[in-house]
């Protein structure tokens, strides 16, 4: 049975993976290990799982078919030692994270860090990107979001305020001129973030007092990746409306300034988000709490 489930987990990898070296890789032996291991797999359901070829894998059809049961089938394993865990009470495994990229370089990191010292049977695998995963589909534990959860079947909890500010290069704005108001916005070149899977226009959002300014940035360069958006506006070449966080190094040296101070920036909640609760695994309940408590206390 150990076989059988090794053979289960090591095809779903590289099912996922799409070849036997970056399965093998991800599960810590060989390729060649990876491939016995599906080969005794397909001897055993007497029906061949994958089209191999010289430089990738390929599910057959009743690799397809497989596959469905196989994760079913871990999920129930996985299951079960949650609950006998949870009885236990001692969070081990793996936990996979997705989060932005500035989120994760500058604020989540430490507490990563501290959960690790705290719960030694725990590793994680954090993977940054500025594109919205798929949580379920991709396998994540949890994920953080900034912004309100759209329709969804997740469960979210949120962290902290996100705060957006306005900044731009002295050398821009001594060359183009400082806008004293949002308004004064539309003659500028405004860099502008996108997210793929959506497509609306954008708008930068400003309030002072019961007065809310909404301003539709028109620029030249559009982004999906805030790491190139800074390094455009560092460069000189625009003014970006971006998260206090990732820039916060930049305007406390100089390298940004930021604009409009007298107007309070849009902020949105910064939330951890989740699949359902039922028979949630100790280490993805205990990690939840841990980082709702530690933004907690960062006040």
């Amino acid at each position: 049975m150990a076989d059988k489930l090794a053979g289960m987990q090591v095809f779903v990898k590289t099912a996922e993976c799409g070849s036997f070296t970056a399965a093998a890789s991800q599960l810590g032996m060989s390729a060649q290990m990876a491939g016995k291991h599906v080969a005794t797999l397909e001897k055993r359901v007497g029906a061949r799982l994958i089209n191999r070829s010289t430089h990738s894998q390929s599910l057959t059809e009743a690799g397809r078919l497989y596959l469905e049961g196989c994760k079913l089938a871990l999920a129930a394993v996985e299951d079960a030692e949650a609950r006998v865990t949870d009885q236990i009470g001692v969070p081990q495994g793996a936990l996979r994270i997705a989060a932005p990229i500035g989120i994760g370089s500058s604020l989540l990191i430490p507490h990563l860090i501290s959960f690790l010292k705290a719960y030694p049977g725990v590793s994680i695998e954090l993977n940054l990107s500025d594109r919205i995963v798929d949580v379920v589909a991709e396998g994540f534990d949890v994920a953080l979001r900034i912004g309100n959860l759209p329709n969804s079947a997740l469960i979210s909890r949120v962290l902290c305020p996100y705060r957006m500010i306005t900044c731009a290069s002295p050398e821009y704005l001594a060359d183009q001129g400082i806008p004293a108001m949002p308004e004064e916005l539309e003659g500028h070149q405004c860099l502008d973030f996108t997210f793929p899977s959506h497509p609306a226009p954008n708008l930068w959002l400003f309030k002072s007092g019961e007065h809310v300014v909404q301003v539709q940035p028109k620029g030249r360069l559009v982004v999906n990746d805030s790491r190139s958006l800074i390094a455009a506006a560092l460069l000189g070449f625009g003014i970006i409306q971006i998260g206090e966080s990732k820039v916060q190094q930049y305007v406390r040296n100089g390298s940004l300034v930021e604009l409009f101070k007298d107007y309070e920036g849009l902020s949105r909640p910064l939330q951890v988000v989740f699949a359902s609760q039922k028979h949630q695994n100790p280490k993805v309940r205990v990690f939840i709490d841990w980082l709702v408590q530690a933004f907690a206390e960062l006040g």
